[in-house]
């Protein structure tokens, strides 16, 4: 996304300072608020604010054109609407309808969580009729008042009270839009995908079912506000709530009335046309802010517009696998669009399917690679083994050999054995020595002159043993 010079940001500035200065003195000119407010802007910002304004007058005229010619003004003339500003607590706007908590206000009006008969909850729309909003909700009304589907919101009724429209709705948990800031506020960038195509595939259903004909001869309805705040949760599901912009479909293009949010906008709005296609565009931006956390177009009003009408949407803040469903769900022609909301989020969901599976089996191929390159290298530990055992076995024989030699070299030439050096003196020494004669150490004795083989007496033996004197 290209950055904006310092001019840009000085136009963008001062344009919103026109705006909310156009909201408190809607029947002011540029020129009046120039001399308020911008004295002392120089030349060229002047200049570029002028022709900036001048271009957004005429988009703003084409998205706010009635049929019926009712001579709306732009869209800055919109203003709170002061004459709720008695709305409290307890108070009964309508008989057996008490308010109970305010949950939303905003240039449309405010909506508050109201106790209905019969002891449970809904939701109160008011929205005075003096405005162009309340205009536009009175005849969404009519549009929508009988259409039925689990995923869009239900309505219980309408009444008008002075210059006050009242719109009795379900009440929501909160919106998809909750949810998303929730989890960025817990550090994610956005809704996790499976979550997010859950939420997805409800929206898809209710829109599908506005955008096409039934069989009861109803008229296709474009939602043509489909955005993160109007994705309700309710009951654990996604309702479609919000139908204040919708509008029947004749044909696949419609003239566009009615105003939306600029940034979910599709091309055709800003041509002054609504397609049977143009929420699908809506939802895969709203896909893409809850994935990742940006838009597609981004910077000033200026830019976004020229990026919704002419530039390449910049899908880098959602997964790779992800972005060709999407891109081209954001085409700029309705026609090449998916044929309907349901194909553009199936597809998204088929992308992660066949990556994921595309994954796991490159992880099988990896193990099965892994698991022969294992065998393999276990099989070569083997015969390295068996290899070193053979050498191994090849020396040791190689040593034993020349003891063999060494040992018959003990035989004389006439095979003989002749005993060696070292048995002869393992021989002596396993000898007994000799024991010296007794008589060598015995004293004479008497008759010891007597011939051998004669037999001593005992009176020798006494003798011999007796002490000599």
């Amino acid at each position: 996304m290209e950055k904006c010079t310092e001019l840009e940001q000085a136009v963008d500035s001062l344009l919103d300072e026109w705006e909310f200065w156009l909201q408190e003195h809607p029947d002011r000119t540029i020129d009046q608020f120039l001399s308020a407010y911008a004295s002392e802007v120089a030349r060229p910002v002047l200049d570029e604010f002028r022709k900036q304004v001048s271009r957004l007058i005429q988009i703003d005229r084409q998205l706010v054109e009635w049929e019926d010619t009712s001579g709306l003004k732009s869209i800055a003339d919109t203003k709170n609407v002061n004459e709720l500003a008695d709305l409290a607590p307890g108070v009964e706007p309508i008989q057996g309808y008490t308010l109970v908590s305010r949950l939303g206000r905003g240039g449309f009006g405010e909506v508050w969580k109201a106790s209905a008969p019969g002891g449970f909850h809904v939701a109160l729309k008011f929205v005075s009729i003096k405005s162009r909003l309340g205009r536009i909700e009175e005849r969404s009304l009519s549009i929508i008042r009988d259409i039925r589907h689990p995923n869009l919101l239900s309505y219980f009724g309408t009444w008008t009270v002075g210059d006050v429209l009242i719109i009795a709705t379900e009440l929501a948990d909160g919106t998809v839009c909750d949810r998303f800031n929730e989890l960025q506020s817990q550090g994610f960038t956005g809704i996790p995908a499976d979550e997010l195509l859950g939420y997805m595939e409800e929206a898809a259903k209710g829109i599908d079912y506005l955008n096409e004909p039934n069989l009861q001869s109803r008229l296709a309805i474009q939602h043509r506000d489909i955005k993160p705040q109007n994705l309700l949760l309710a009951g654990g599901s996604v309702k479609v709530g919000d139908f204040g912009l919708a509008r029947t479909l004749r044909f696949d293009h419609t003239g566009h009335t009615g105003s939306m949010t600029l940034a979910y906008a599709a091309p055709e709005y800003l041509d002054g046309t609504t397609s049977n296609r143009s929420d699908q565009y809506s939802l895969a931006v709203t896909y893409c802010y809850l994935r990742g956390g940006r838009l597609p177009f981004e910077g000033t009003q200026i830019q976004i517009i020229d990026g919704i009408r002419k530039n390449r949407p910049d899908l880098s803040m959602i997964p790779e696998c992800e972005r060709l469903a999407v891109a081209r769900a954001l085409e700029k022609s309705p026609i090449k669009r998916w044929p309907s909301s349901t194909d553009f989020v199936q597809a998204i969901r088929k992308s992660l399917y066949d990556t994921t599976s595309a994954n796991e089996t490159n992880s099988r191929s990896r193990s099965i690679s892994y698991g022969i390159l294992l065998s393999a290298v276990v099989l070569l530990l083997i015969m390295l083994v068996g290899v070193a055992a053979r050498n191994l076995g090849q020396l040791n024989s190689a040593i034993d050999g020349p003891r063999e030699e060494i040992s018959d070299s003990s035989k004389n030439d006439t095979g003989v054995d002749v005993p060696t050096q070292n048995q002869e003196n393992e021989k002596q020494s396993t000898i007994t020595p000799e024991l010296p004669p007794i008589s060598a150490n015995l004293p004479p004795t008497k008759g010891a002159d007597k011939t051998i083989g004669e037999s001593a007496t005992s009176e020798d033996a006494d003798d011999f043993f007796s002490d000599p004197k």
